[in-house]
This record gives C-alpha cells, sequence and structure tokens, in this order.
C-alpha cells in the first residue's frame, strides 16, 4: 500500500509538468547520468582516439568533480603528446595503440573514481529541487538530504 501512495504523490506532483516519455524513465535500479555509470567502469583507453573520448567525456563534467584538474592533468599531457606525435587530424593515425605505465593506470582509475555512479534514493531522505534563475540564465539540482529543514539556508 505504500508503494500505491507514493506513486500517487510522485504523479499529483508531475501533474502539471510537461515531460517527455522519451527521456521520462520511473523504477529504475541503475541511472546513468552524463554517462557517469559507463566513464567509471572503464578499463584504460587502447587507443588514442579512445583517450581523447574519455578525456572530453570527463571534462564536460568537470565543474561537479573536486579536484578533477589536477588528477586528470597527466592525462591530458598524454593525450596531446600522443597528439602531436601523431598529428591531430589524422584519423588513422588516432587508432594507434597507447601504453599505459603503472603511474598512468592509476591516474586514469582515480579519474574514473571521481566520476561517482548516481545514487537511488534511500528510506530516509528526502529528495528536494533546487532551483536559481537570474535575467543570464536558470539552473536546477536534484539531491537526496537525510534530513531536511526548511527553516535552514540551503547551504546547510
Amino acid at each position: 500500500m505504500e508503494f500505491i501512495t507514493t506513486l500517487r504523490r510522485f504523479f499529483e506532483l508531475i501533474i502539471w509538468l510537461k515531460l517527455n516519455v522519451n527521456k521520462s524513465v520511473i523504477f529504475c535500479k541503475e541511472v546513468a547520468w552524463c554517462g557517469r555509470l559507463s566513464l567509471s567502469d572503464l578499463p584504460p583507453p587502447p587507443t588514442i582516439a579512445a583517450l581523447q573520448q574519455f578525456v572530453c567525456a570527463a571534462n564536460s563534467l568537470r565543474s561537479s568533480l573536486p579536484d578533477y584538474a589536477r588528477t586528470a592533468a597527466p592525462l591530458a599531457t598524454k593525450l596531446n603528446e600522443h597528439l602531436t606525435a601523431v598529428g591531430r587530424r589524422n584519423r588513422n593515425a588516432l587508432q594507434a595503440g597507447i601504453d599505459w605505465t603503472d603511474r598512468e593506470r592509476a591516474v586514469f582509475k582515480e579519474a574514473g573514481c571521481l566520476i561517482g555512479p548516481a545514487a537511488l534514493p534511500s528510506d530516509g531522505s528526502d529528495i528536494v529541487v533546487l532551483t536559481d534563475a537570474s535575467h543570464g540564465g536558470w539552473g536546477l539540482i536534484v539531491s537526496q538530504v537525510k534530513h531536511w529543514n526548511e527553516k535552514l539556508p540551503v547551504h546547510e
């Protein structure tokens, strides 16, 4: 019965929202958000092109990754060295294999660990949507808070 109550509450919350059925999923056991699940489990890229793809994908998440620039700097250096050696526009050369030292493998693993999977909602937590808007833009974040207190400022 709790499930039906929760489901009813969910639909009451979204009743006036316009949702895209192709982009909406409920009852997921695992959620890949911005590719985070797949990026965190990758082995070191075997080619220059694959390394470039990883670095670009991770860079798109950099604003939410703590100390990303320092952690990923060796990967960017390795990528730039290889791109300089083979030429940045030579598609065939980008498929060349690359070797990984133990230190580079550790750096890659550390960068991958920064990209954490999305969490499933827990029973003891509230899911909150925090929004901000100005003349220049808007944004929102969906977060899970263990003890939500409406009287406290958001940052606390």
